[in-house]
Order: structure tokens, then C-alpha cells, then sequence
């Protein structure tokens, strides 16, 4: 089902500039970035829903740069970043 999904993604950003499609991720990372901020601050609050359709938001955004930038480039940095990641982890102990 994710693929008519992606499908009809690529309609909206066929019909949008690439500027206007930057953009908008910039502003979706932004608003990800703010309610995760918010939850961090205020623990007592519950912004589960709010941060759920921000992540939806920015995966769907994700899929338009995914279109732009070397996908094998991203595959191999996730990677090398994932190796990283463990290795820090590893060595803390």
C-alpha cells in the first residue's frame, strides 16, 4: 500500500518547484523539531498525536529528497552513521 502512496507523493511534487518542495521540509523538520522541543519541556503534557503527524509529515517530505539526492549516497552515509552510532554505544562501557 506504501507505494500508491509514494506514487501519488510524486504526483503533488511533480506539480510543485523544487524550491517550494525544499521549503516545505524545512518547515515540516521545523515543526518536528518544535513539538519534540515542547514534549522535552513540559513532560507532564502528553503531545504523542502531535508529534506522530509531524513525523508523518517529515517522512512524506523525505520521500520528495529521496527524488533529488543520490539515494546509493544516503543508503552508504546511513551506513557508516549507523556504524558510528554503535561504536560510540560500545565504547561507553
Amino acid at each position: 500500500m506504501l507505494k500508491k502512496y509514494k506514487k501519488l507523493a510524486n504526483v503533488i511534487f511533480k506539480n510543485n518547484t523544487k524550491d517550494f518542495n525544499i521549503r516545505k521540509t524545512i518547515e515540516e523538520l521545523q515543526e518536528l523539531s518544535l513539538i519534540l522541543t515542547q514534549q522535552l519541556n513540559k513532560p507532564h503534557k502528553d503531545f504523542n498525536d502531535e508529534i506522530i503527524k509531524e513525523i508523518a509529515d517529515v517522512k512524506i517530505r523525505l520521500l520528495y529528497l529521496d527524488t533529488i539526492y543520490n539515494k546509493t549516497a544516503i543508503y552508504n552515509r546511513m551506513i557508516f552513521k549507523i556504524k558510528k552510532i554503535i561504536k560510540n554505544v560500545n565504547n561507553r562501557g
